[in-house]
C-alpha cells in the first residue's frame, strides 16, 4: 500500500493571501508617501515659506525701500520659488553705488539682503579722459580730468569698456592681474603719497611717488618684495628726503639704485645727441651707479651710504 502525502490546502491558501496582503500594503505605503510629498511640495510653494520680513544690511546711498524695490521682490513672495541670483543682478543693474550684493533665504519667512557699498578708489585713464572706479573695480563715473587729488591715477591700463556700473577690465588680461597685485601690496605696505601707476609697458612698471620720484620696478615678478623695499627706502632714508627728485630703479642683480632728475636728463640728452634710441632705466639690470647716481642694494651697501631706522638684516630679502 502506497503512502499518501497529505496536503493542508487551507494553509497554502492562507500563505498566498498573506503574501498578497503584504504586497498590497507596500503599494499603499508608496501611494501615501507620494501623496504626502506632493501635498507638502504644493503647500511649500503656496501657503508655506512666504516672505514676511526683509532685512537689509550695508551702509549705502540708498534706503531700504529703494533697495527692496530694486530686487523686484515683495512680501508674500515664496522663498522656495525665489531666484536670488536674478534679484542680485537687478540691484547691481539699477544701483550704481553698490559694489556687491548677497541675498540669502531665512526659512521659514525671512529674506536677508547684504550690500557692499561702492567706495571710490582710483581714476583709470581711458579714451577721452578718466574712469572713476571703486574698490570692487566698478565703473562709477567718467570725467575729463581727475577731480579728487587724493585718489590714485592708473595710466596705460587700456580698458575694454567704459560703461558705468560694469567692472573695469583691460583688453590685456595680464594687466588686470598685475594691477590687482600692485594695489593689494600698496594697501598691505600702507604706502603713502603715491600719485600714479603707469602700466603702459607691463615689463617696465612705474610708480609716481609724491610727484618727485619715479619708482621703476620693471616687471611684475616679486612685486611684494620690490614695493616693500622701495617703501622702506623712501620713508626711512635721509638721502631720499623731501627735496630729492629723480628715479629709484630696481635691478635684478643688486636691488635699487637712485639717479637724480638732472642726471637722468643729462644722460638722455647725451643719448639723443648720439642718435641712440634707448630707455635708460628699463629694469634690465644695467648698473647706473657709475653715472654719479646712488646705488642702493638690499644688503645695505651703497656708494653713498644711506641711513635707515632698521639694520641691513631687517631689510626685506628675496
Amino acid at each position: 500500500m502506497q503512502n499518501v502525502k497529505k496536503i493542508d490546502i487551507d494553509k497554502n491558501q492562507n500563505g498566498k493571501r498573506s503574501r498578497r496582503r503584504r504586497r498590497n500594503f507596500v503599494g499603499y505605503y508608496f501611494i501615501v508617501i507620494f501623496l504626502v510629498v506632493t501635498i507638502g511640495v504644493s503647500l511649500s510653494v503656496t501657503l508655506l515659506f512666504n516672505i514676511n520680513d526683509i532685512v537689509v544690511t550695508g551702509n549705502t546711498l540708498y534706503d531700504s525701500v529703494e533697495i527692496i524695490k530694486a530686487t523686484g521682490i515683495v512680501k508674500g513672495d515664496n522663498l522656495v520659488r525665489l531666484n536670488t541670483e536674478d534679484a542680485e543682478k537687478n540691484i547691481l543693474k539699477k544701483m550704481l553705488y553698490v559694489d556687491d550684493v548677497k541675498i540669502k533665504k531665512g526659512f521659514p519667512d525671512k529674506l536677508y539682503i547684504s550690500l557692499t557699498p561702492s567706495v571710490a578708489m582710483a581714476y583709470v585713464q581711458c579714451q577721452g579722459g578718466y574712469m572713476l572706479i571703486s574698490h570692487g573695480w566698478r565703473i562709477l563715473d567718467l570725467t575729463e580730468t581727475p577731480q579728487d587729488q587724493s585718489l590714485l591715477v592708473i595710466n596705460g591700463f587700456n580698458p575694454e569698456s567704459t560703461d558705468r556700473a560694469t567692472k573695469a577690465s583691460s583688453i590685456d588680461a595680464g594687466k588686470n592681474a598685475i594691477l590687482s597685485q600692485m594695489l593689494a601690496q600698496i594697501d598691505e605696505q600702507q604706502m603713502q603719497n603715491l600719485i600714479s601707476i603707469d602700466l603702459s609697458d607691463k615689463f617696465n612698471l612705474k610708480i609716481n611717488y609724491d610727484n618727485r620720484i619715479t619708482i621703476v620696478i620693471g616687471n611684475s615678478t616679486d612685486i611684494k618684495y620690490k614695493l616693500k623695499f622701495a617703501n622702506q627706502l623712501l620713508t626711512q632714508t635721509q638721502e631720499l628726503g623731501e627735496n630729492k627728485k629723480g628715479y629709484l630703479i630696481y635691478h635684478e642683480s643688486h636691488g635699487y639704485s637712485f639717479i637724480t632728475e638732472e642726471e637722468y636728463n643729462q644722460i638722455n640728452e647725451k643719448a639723443a645727441n648720439a642718435a641712440v634710441s634707448t630707455e635708460i632705466f628699463d629694469a634690465s639690470g644695467t648698473d647706473v651707479s657709475s653715472s654719479s647716481g646712488t646705488e642702493i642694494t638690499d644688503t645695505g651697501n651703497t656708494s653713498q651710504p644711506l641711513t635707515t631706522d632698521e639694520s641691513a638684516e631687517d631689510m626685506p630679502q628675496q
